[in-house]
């Protein structure tokens, strides 16, 4: 647990049950706990680990950049990460686009009919179910069991980016505003030839 050095909305805490004052009591400090995430993420990097399996990754890649530039004046792209990282929601998104409901991990836990869907947004739950998932996917996909981690990386760019497109349009023809750039970006807000 981190102490964010903020107060914690409530909303944020109905869905995760940490308040602020266990946050403050039992959290590590923002700044040594930013440093050893980004150095943990760096030394996966560098070994072409994918230390990061994950449900919409997208959010936490870059909440944690946000975070390391904010707190270590650097974002990840700069320290050196780049990757791997793998995520449910866009191998589901890519093969099984025409499904209909909804995405949320409880969902693909559901649909691959894997994890304790109960018990989500509990950290160790959450990973757990996330991996279970994401082997589901595996023995389903006859064509992700060809590929390499780096192959995956970066077909998931690839794959993010024309879901991202298609889905934009699909809201410019509803009458809304198109998705950010940030949100076509993935899984950080840099482009993928400088990952």
């Amino acid at each position: 647990m981190i102490n964010p050095g903020r107060v914690i909305p409530d909303g944020a805490i109905v869905v995760h049950g940490i308040t602020n004052e266990s946050a403050q009591a039992e959290g590590a400090d923002l700044e040594d706990a930013v440093a050893e995430i980004v150095e943990g993420l760096l030394t996966a990097s560098k070994s072409g680990m994918p230390v990061v399996v994950g449900m919409n990754v997208s959010f936490d890649s870059k909440m944690i950049d946000a975070c390391s530039q904010r707190v270590l004046g650097m974002s990840l792209a700069d320290a050196g990460w780049a990757g791997p990282v793998l995520d449910v929601l866009v191998i589901d998104r890519r093969f099984d686009r025409y499904r209909r409901g909804g995405r949320k991990l409880i969902d693909l836990c559901s649909h691959y009919g894997v994890g304790e869907s109960e018990n989500l947004h509990d950290a160790q739950n959450d990973v757990e179910a996330t991996i279970a998932v994401l082997l589901s996917q595996v023995s389903k996909y006859t064509e992700l069991r060809s590929m390499g981690i780096d192959a995956l990386y970066a077909a998931q760019h690839g794959w993010h980016r024309e879901w991202a497109e298609n889905f934009s349009s699909y809201l410019v023809s509803k009458g809304k505003d198109a998705l950010s750039d940030s949100d076509v970006a993935w899984p950080l807000d840099v482009p993928v030839a400088r990952l």
